[in-house]
């Protein structure tokens, strides 16, 4: 597994896929990202089943059904990066994954921004995750863009139940 990128997530030529998840929560944006970095935030994950932390490695698995996708029951191991701040004051933190599929592994990254929302006394978590294209084996390429739609929607309620959990919800 490489280290985990330190600039911002590219992803062009890199045959990879992005779906962006947004939610809104109170409270303190460095107690969020302390949960993040959890194995126990996982379960957040539709179909989560936790394995292992130890420090900054977490293996876990999920599983779920997916249109478009002939089986999408995964494994995750993942190395999460240190909570950094950008010069506007938002807060971030990155992971790299190896994710094994049913045909093989591939790569993926997340990001876990935290934005400021003075104006409301809100923060707004924005969570990107950045997978490999899926094999033709897993799916088909005229269901490519089912696939995303259902990556988009399992990203929505993932952050949707972090930010809950969170907040002891």
């Amino acid at each position: 597994m490489g280290a985990i990128p330190t600039q911002e997530l590219k992803l062009d030529g890199a045959g990879m896929e992005a779906v962006v998840a947004r939610a809104d929560f109170a409270g303190d944006p460095e107690n969020l990202l302390a949960f993040v970095r959890s194995l126990d935030s996982r379960t957040s994950w539709p179909g989560a089943q936790l394995q292992y932390q130890h420090g900054d490695h977490l293996i876990y698995g999920v599983s779920m059904r997916l249109r478009g996708a002939a089986l999408t029951d995964i494994t995750i191991d993942e190395e999460v990066g240190a909570v950094q701040r950008r010069e506007d004051g938002a807060l971030y933190l990155r992971t790299a994954q190896q994710v094994t599929w049913p045909d093989g592994n591939a790569d993926g990254l997340t990001e876990y921004l935290v934005l400021p929302q003075p104006e409301s006394g809100t923060h707004a978590l924005q969570f990107t995750y950045a997978y490999a294209r899926p094999s033709s084996k897993l799916v088909k390429s005229k269901h490519l863009s089912e696939f995303k739609e259902g990556m988009q929607v399992v990203s929505n309620r993932y952050v949707s139940n972090l930010v809950k959990a969170a907040q002891g919800g």
